[in-house]
């Protein structure tokens, strides 16, 4: 059975929803999330000068995260450290993205942070609680502002050149094969 399949024009109100409403979304989980990407560059820039101090690793393990339809890990290390008689603990690495889709590379960082082990720990001294293990910039900490900057960029393109692209998909009238016959007749 061959079924032709009809193709039926938008109205006004689908036009409006995918040229208006549709990239909003889009456009807000992009902005934010570029904030956030941006806030973290900073802050991984700032880490690198940043005082250090001697700290414990409490806790290292290998953490397993379970997606519709993909497995990533990253690396769990709890540490601790002592600033000005009060003591903290954090489980940041390093500032960026922290999982992996190998679990080798995951679990390599783990072994390198044995339970009890001595680790230097680097610490905001405007808010000592925020700390890394590893300070300044990694290839990580581009993932969230990237992700972020694609984000925005889709949701702007579909706000900007949609609306253009059903604009020229309009019908145009018909210019005639044979303009009508003129025909003037002197009295």
């Amino acid at each position: 059975m061959n079924r032709r399949r009809s193709t039926k024009e938008m109205g006004p109100k689908e036009k409006f929803f995918f040229t208006k409403i549709f990239p909003i979304p889009f456009i807000l989980i992009g902005l934010v999330t570029l904030y956030m990407g941006i806030k973290d560059l900073g802050k991984a820039s700032e880490s690198a000068q940043w005082p250090s101090l001697e700290g414990t690793v409490l806790h290292s393990s290998l953490d397993v995260h379970h997606g519709d339809d993909s497995t990533t890990y990253s690396a769990e290390v709890m540490y601790t450290y002592e600033v000005e008689g009060t003591v903290y603990s954090s489980n940041r690495l390093k500032f960026g993205y922290a999982r992996t889709g190998n679990p080798s590379d995951a679990q390599k960082i783990v072994n390198s942070y044995p339970i009890d082990s001595q680790v230097i720990v680097y610490f905001d001294p405007a808010q000592p609680e925020e700390s890394v293990l590893v300070p300044g910039r990694t290839a990580s900490v581009y993932f969230l502002p990237g992700f972020g900057l694609v984000f925005l960029c889709s949701g702007l393109a579909v706000f900007i050149f949609l609306p253009r692209a059903f604009h020229t998909e309009e019908p145009k009238k018909k210019k005639e094969a044979f303009p009508p016959l003129r025909m003037d007749y002197d009295s």
